[in-house]
């Protein structure tokens, strides 16, 4: 469930998501994998910041490219821990949201007025819990 969420969650914004594996490496308790991620932004990117509004930002139609690290450390035969280490200024960069300028501001003023901005939050929250909750069920509990 701790995948699926972010990941349906990431695919409600990008279209023809991927990552491409620049480098792998493995031990006993942890993979590494250095990536490429691409896609084009044909939905609403929602970021939740810890105790702050969620931020929408509307699709540019715009197409990323940036490198990412992440780390998995393996507990029990199972990811018990990840680290991402990410590009995210220079994807918002070529989406087009970064650096502030006046089309970038209308798009933003636009999510608020349209009440777009509230309908995008919901449907990013619906996926990722809907994601969630299948990969719960169709795993079986350890109390059963």
């Amino acid at each position: 469930p701790g995948f699926l969420a972010p990941s349906a969650w990431l695919r409600l914004a990008f279209s023809g998501l991927s990552f491409e594996i620049i480098e792998l490496a493995a031990d006993a308790d942890r993979t590494m994998a250095h990536v490429r991620m691409s896609g084009r932004q044909t939905g609403p990117f929602v970021i939740f910041p810890p105790g702050a509004r969620p931020v929408v930002f509307a699709p540019t139609g715009l197409a990323f490219g940036v490198r990412q690290v992440h780390v998995f450390r393996h507990r029990d035969g199972q990811h018990g821990e990840h680290i991402a280490v990410r590009d995210d200024l220079a994807m918002m960069t070529q989406l087009g949201h970064l650096p502030p300028s006046p089309r970038a501001a209308g798009r933003m003023a636009r999510t608020a007025l349209t009440g777009y901005r509230a309908r995008a939050v919901r449907e990013a929250i619906r996926v990722s819990a809907d994601a969630a909750a299948g990969m719960a069920a169709a795993v079986p509990s350890d109390h059963s």
